[in-house]
């Protein structure tokens, strides 16, 4: 059983702009790689599987093709991979999320927190 309550939403690119604009690399991606900024990415592409869900389903099939993307770059890592190697992975931060899940889902690898390194 889920039990949903709606509460209101951020920007996003707002708090983007500001960070692109007076941060170093560094500390971009240690904002990037923070949970409460995944959580807005993970939020991002909820909201956007709402739209037109009682018409067009525009946004659960954009929402469909962002996941078999993210399934197939994780099923590209995977394949590349043998145990005991160190893999850094680099992706625009909106993958996160997803690659995250699937690399703590799978038994065969691990995630190392990027901000213990940053």
């Amino acid at each position: 059983m889920l039990n949903i309550s709606r509460k209101p939403g951020r920007c996003i690119k707002r708090s983007h702009d500001s960070l692109y604009s007076n941060s170093t690399i560094r500390e971009i991606l240690r904002s990037n790689n923070q949970e409460e900024y995944l959580g807005r990415q993970r939020n991002y592409y909820a909201q956007t599987a709402a739209v037109g869900a009682d018409t067009t389903w525009v946004g659960s099939n954009l929402v469909t093709e962002w996941h078999r993307r993210n399934i197939r770059i994780f099923g590209h890592l995977a394949k590349i991979t043998n145990p005991d190697d160190r893999v850094i992975v680099i992706f625009g931060s909106g993958h996160a999320p997803l690659l995250r899940y699937f690399v703590e889902s799978s038994q065969d690898m691990e995630l190392i927190d990027p901000l213990d390194y940053l």
